[in-house]
C-alpha cells in the first residue's frame, strides 16, 4: 500500500498522482496470476487456466559475486497487439525460481491464469539464450503444458524440452490439480520488450 500526504491546493491531485506513479516507478500493479502449492485442490474452469512449467540444469549455474537471479518467469501477451499486455497498473506474470542445486533434476510450477498467451519475460535467465520465441496458449479449462526450459551451460543457453508426457507426469506432482493436460499452442513473438513505470 503506498501512503500519501494529502495536500491543499488546485494541484493537488495531480501532485497525489504523480506520487503514486512515482512510487510506482519499476515496479508493477495488480498481479491476477496464483501460484499452484503442490497439495492444493484444483480444477480450471471455462474462466481460468492453468500454466504449467518446468525448469532444469544440465550445467551448474554460474555463481560468484555477479550471479544473476536463476528465474524463469511468464508474463501475459496480447496476440492481436503482438506485445506484451503489462502497464503500471496490472502486470499478470509468474514469478519462478530454478533449483540451482540439482543438476538432471527438472523442477516444475504451476499457475492460476487468465486464459490468454503467456511469453517468457526477457529478463528471465538475463544475458543467457532462450531457444524459443514464442508465446505459449493457456486454454480454458486446461493445464497447458508449456515445456521444461533446460540449462546446458553459459555458451549454449538453454533448450526447451516439450514432452506431453513429461507433462502430464509433471501435473501429477501437483496432488490436487486435477483437468486435462494440453501442450500449449504457440505463436511467433513480435515485441518482448519490457515496460517502465515513469510519471
Amino acid at each position: 500500500m503506498v501512503m500519501m500526504k494529502r495536500r491543499a491546493g488546485p494541484s493537488a491531485a495531480a501532485v497525489v498522482l504523480l506520487e503514486f506513479l512515482s512510487a510506482l516507478s519499476g515496479c508493477a500493479g495488480l498481479n491476477n496470476v496464483r501460484e499452484l502449492d503442490v497439495s492444493q485442490h484444483y480444477r480450471p474452469t471455462s474462466e481460468k487456466a492453468v500454466l504449467l512449467y518446468g525448469g532444469e540444469l544440465q550445467s551448474p549455474w554460474p555463481g560468484g559475486s555477479m550471479a544473476r537471479p536463476a528465474t524463469l518467469n511468464f508474463e501475459e501477451y496480447d496476440a492481436v497487439a503482438g506485445r506484451n499486455k503489462g502497464n503500471c497498473w496490472r502486470f499478470n506474470h509468474t514469478e519462478s525460481l530454478l533449483d540451482t542445486t540439482k543438476i538432471g533434476a527438472p523442477k516444475f510450477s504451476a499457475f492460476i491464469v487468465d486464459p490468454g498467451y503467456f511469453v517468457l519475460n526477457r529478463f528471465s535467465a538475463p544475458d543467457r539464450i532462450v531457444t524459443d520465441a514464442a508465446a505459449f496458449y493457456a486454454a480454458p479449462g486446461t493445464v497447458s503444458y508449456v515445456g521444461t526450459y533446460v540449462y546446458k551451460g553459459e555458451k549454449d543457453g538453454f533448450e526447451l524440452r516439450r514432452d506431453l508426457g513429461e507433462g502430464q507426469a509433471a501435473a501429477r506432482q501437483f496432488s490436487g490439480l486435477a483437468g486435462p493436460v494440453v501442450m500449449a499452442p504457440t505463436i511467433p513473438v513480435r515485441e518482448n520488450n519490457a515496460f517502465v513505470c515513469t510519471p
